[in-house]
């Protein structure tokens, strides 16, 4: 229920094809669903059905200025009077305005509890490197633009999901007139504890592009059978800070007997670069300029994590936690790089898994 991925579609994370589940509605606008009959040869009818297609929306595609522009975020609105406006809303949603842009304004680690409809991203939602905030919600839907740079040094941003409730998303265009109106017949069930890609786009650097997730060992410097300083890649161990966990995998055949160690001190001697742990360790590591061939040498990871997406346990099914969900959107590539979700999947459940591409070929 533990997955970490660094991007999706293009960008490179796994894309799952499934079957369509959801009711067929035949209207099309910025998104809709075809069911149409195709003679054969032979004269008889062929029902063929098609996934709903879903686009950019008109209002940010003509916005002036554009929202994924800095003119836009120069001009934006605060997330917390958005929130505090919600209150007041005739619906129980936070929702981004089409054709704006919001930043994210928490700076101090705050817990943000949004109303139970949950958040709507119609426009774009800007997490810049100063956010440092815990936003708890039922469900997140990414119409417009949702996107979050990497946390600056001691800042973290995490997402809870919680509730047990079904959850709904009303795309824009098709549900116009009739937004969170359980009449609008295009509406579309996003079932438990949702993060939902409905025409938008993410863009989730939680790591610098230049950060490599993990690299091979080196060397390691042995005081009398005693090991806590490993030699590794200057530009993995620029990435690493003090107080973050190290991954090193086995020392054995056996996969199991990886060992995770706290980082004391990073330095940068000329040519090479040095991470110590906390502690020592007595494992024979395999490096590359060890007796045997550099390809076997052990792998090392930094397990830090500055964003987060977390389902809360609250749900009588311990095997079902959030899901992410991407719609089919053509030419819309969304990437989510060095994020941690934990608590994600829903055992049983088609569609619910950790993260869904859902695509037609």
């Amino acid at each position: 229920m533990k997955a970490s991925f660094i991007s999706c579609l293009k960008a490179g994370v796994v894309v799952l094809l499934t079957s369509l589940t959801d009711p067929v509605h035949g209207r099309l606008g910025n998104g809709g669903t075809v069911l149409s009959d195709v003679d054969d040869a032979a004269g008889s009818k062929t029902r063929t059905l098609s996934e709903t297609m879903y686009s950019t929306l008109a209002c940010n595609s003509n916005a002036s200025p554009l929202i994924d522009s800095a003119d836009c975020l120069n001009n934006a609105a605060t997330f917390s009077s958005l929130v505090a406006s919600a209150s007041a809303s005739e619906f129980d949603v936070v929702v981004v305005p089409c054709g704006t842009c919001v930043v994210v304004d928490y700076t101090d680690g705050s817990t943000v509890t949004l109303p139970a409809g949950g958040l709507d991203v119609l426009g774009r939602l800007h997490f810049p490197a100063t956010s440092n905030v815990v936003i708890n919600t039922t469900a997140i839907v990414v119409q417009g633009l949702l996107d979050i740079s990497t946390p600056n040094v001691g800042n973290k941003v995490k997402v809870t999901l919680y509730g047990t409730d079904e959850i709904f998303a009303y795309p824009y265009e098709l549900c116009s007139g009739m937004m969170y109106d359980a009449s609008c017949t295009d509406r579309k069930s996003m079932g438990k504890k949702p993060i939902a890609i409905v025409g938008g786009k993410v863009d989730i650097q939680a790591i610098a592009p230049a950060c490599p997730s993990w690299t091979t060992l080196k060397s390691v410097a042995d005081v009398a059978g005693e090991t806590r300083h490993f030699h590794v890649d200057s530009s993995f161990a620029e990435c690493i800070r003090p107080g973050d966990d190290l991954l090193i995998t086995s020392d054995t055949l056996s996969h199991t007997d990886d060992s995770v160690h706290v980082v004391e001190s990073i330095d940068f001697p000329p040519s090479k670069a040095v991470i110590t742990v906390e502690g020592y360790t007595t494992r024979k590591f395999a490096t590359e300029a060890g007796l045997g061939e550099a390809v076997y040498a052990a792998e090392v990871a930094g397990l830090r994590r500055d964003v987060v997406f977390e389902a809360q346990h609250d749900d009588p099914n311990d095997m079902h936690g959030g899901h992410l969900i991407v719609f089919h959107t053509p030419n819309v590539v969304p990437t989510i790089r060095g994020v941690l979700f934990e608590n994600f999947g829903q055992d049983g459940n088609i569609g619910r898994s950790n993260i869904l591409c859902r695509t037609f070929v």
